[in-house]
């Protein structure tokens, strides 16, 4: 890369290739979340009229939202391609950028990957998509490219963190129809805290690339038409910075929604070994409508004499702790289980004075 004398951005760019490239089916009209394999023929690439339809088209930062027009074009242009040709097993064209902004970011962020935009149409030929009738639009410089790294300053990559919300969705609805063991269950949250992990540090980077950009913009604000032009580089990345946000509060809700199911899951697998154990245990405690472990202890423990106003001021682990106590004695008193559970056949029975000491009846 080289800067002219008119301060110009100006470089050769390998724009594409006949590489294979991964769309996710929502990309392409196929079914969501799956991932397609695209082709491309070198007749389809390299022919005149693909060639000759990116000849002149303009370059952006990022691709826009939609194509680039006559309506939008000084809102989103920050140079231009020409002399479009094959070389070898590329697209490759000259490209001019010009917004001084867009330049300094290239420059600063190292960002020299590029993103063709384009219309096709797509066919199916012996179990395989290929990409006919490409018809250029614009150029995009992009952090990274779909086309791989030699396409630099190409296609652009699906972006990371909708693979990374897409991985946490995989793992909500695996949860949703499985009740998987323990270990599972910290497999599944070790996962999403490394995928939580990896989204902040992408969220970071955002974040520094935003400020840096508002200190250039502040350095190079003046009241030529060069400058206001460059507001719309700044808007383009605020819009990506709200994109990462959303996408990351909805991570977070997604996140949260996997450890209440795990927790749900937990707290079913305790319930069901309370209930088992109490069975064992307690045989003639009334235990069906428990809802949770804590309910089926605190039955045993009512049933054995104690008030349940004083139960319900102590915590789930005292609770446990003095089950774990009747149990204990049910074991070893007199050293047999039957011994203990016949004194729990019915509810502790109140002394009658009279009838023990020989009152009037």
């Amino acid at each position: 890369m080289k800067i002219n004398e008119n301060g110009y951005l100006v470089t050769k760019v390998n724009m594409a290739n006949l590489e294979p490239m991964e769309y996710l089916g929502q990309e392409i009209g196929k079914e969501a979340n799956k991932v397609y394999t695209v082709y491309r023929k070198e007749q389809e690439l390299f022919n005149d009229e693909t060639i000759k339809s990116f000849e002149g088209k303009p370059i952006t930062l990022t691709h826009p939202e939609d194509i680039v027009n006559a309506s939008n074009w000084k809102d989103e242009a920050i140079g231009h391609i020409q002399n479009v040709r094959r070389e070898g097993k590329f697209l490759v064209a000259d490209a001019y950028i010009n917004d001084e902004i867009a330049i300094n970011i290239i420059k600063n962020h190292g960002i020299k990957e590029v993103s063709l935009g384009y219309e096709s149409k797509l066919v199916e030929e012996s179990g395989k998509i290929y990409q006919t009738s490409i018809k250029g639009n614009h150029l995009a410089v992009v952090s990274e490219g779909r086309a791989g790294k030699e396409c630099k300053l190409n296609d652009k990559k699906t972006n990371e963190r909708i693979k990374l919300m897409n991985k946490l969705k995989e793992l909500f609805l695996k949860l949703k129809d499985s009740e998987p063991e323990n270990e599972e269950n910290k497999e599944i949250v070790k996962t999403l805290e490394e995928a939580l992990a990896e989204n902040e540090e992408l969220k970071a980077e955002n974040e520094k690339l935003k400020a840096e950009i508002q200190e250039l913009k502040k350095k190079d604000e003046t009241t030529t038409v060069a400058d206001e032009e460059t507001v719309s580089v700044e808007e383009s990345q605020d819009d990506e910075v709200k994109r990462l946000k959303a996408e990351n509060e909805e991570l977070k809700k997604l996140v949260e929604e996997l450890k209440a199911k795990i927790k749900e899951l937990e707290d079913e697998k305790d319930l069901t070994s309370a209930i088992t154990d109490a069975k064992t245990y307690f045989s003639k405690v009334k235990i069906s409508d428990s809802k949770n472990a804590r309910s089926v202890y605190t039955a045993v423990l009512v049933d054995s004499g104690f008030e349940e106003k004083d139960l319900k001021k102590l915590s789930d682990s005292e609770i446990r702790a003095m089950y774990l106590g009747l149990k204990a004695n049910a074991v070893t008193k007199d050293n047999a289980l039957k011994n203990y559970n016949s004194l729990f056949d019915s509810k502790p029975q109140k002394l009658d004075l009279n009838k023990k000491f020989g009152g009037k009846k």
